[in-house]
């Protein structure tokens, strides 16, 4: 994916009503400065605004497989329906992510079907069984805050 670079005094693509000079080309080429050499960087779908990052900051997903989990989790009362996620590898109490099935764990990594994610499996090169409680948080927390199915599969 090859960042664009759009005129400097052209509104900027992020929505602000700043021109882009004044707001993203800083970032812009930086980005694209690391897809030159190489590197997988995020497109501008992933980029996300003041509201978003608000959202994002009232979101919290929690491994509820320990009692220090389950504690902290129970005590989030602040924090909105659908912001609050629970995880549990182990399909502990009210978890609303565990995965389904058993998780397959093989010298090529891992594929986990997560139901309250996505209807298909997701597939990494990560291994082990501390593994699947990272996937399953980070996926969690990327469902919260919007990511999409693809785009969380191509990070994987």
């Amino acid at each position: 994916m090859i960042i664009k670079r759009l005129d400097r005094n052209a509104p900027c693509w992020c929505g602000s009503g700043k021109k882009y000079k004044s707001c993203h080309l800083a970032f812009d080429d930086k980005i694209r400065r690391f897809e030159v050499m190489g590197h997988i960087v995020p497109g501008h779908d992933l980029i996300k605004t003041e509201k978003d990052i608000e959202g994002i900051k009232k979101s919290a997903v929690i491994n509820i497989d320990d009692a220090y989990g389950k504690k902290l989790y129970d005590s989030l009362t602040e924090i909105e329906a659908g912001r609050k996620v629970a995880v549990s590898r182990l399909g502990a109490g009210s978890s609303s992510v565990k995965p389904e099935g058993p998780v397959q764990n093989t010298e090529d990594g891992l594929k986990i079907l997560l139901p309250a994610i996505s209807d298909r499996a997701f597939e990494t090169p990560l291994c082990g069984d501390f593994n699947v409680d990272n996937v399953m948080l980070v996926l969690s927390w990327a469902k919260a805050i919007g990511i999409s199915d693809a785009a969380m599969r191509k990070a994987l």
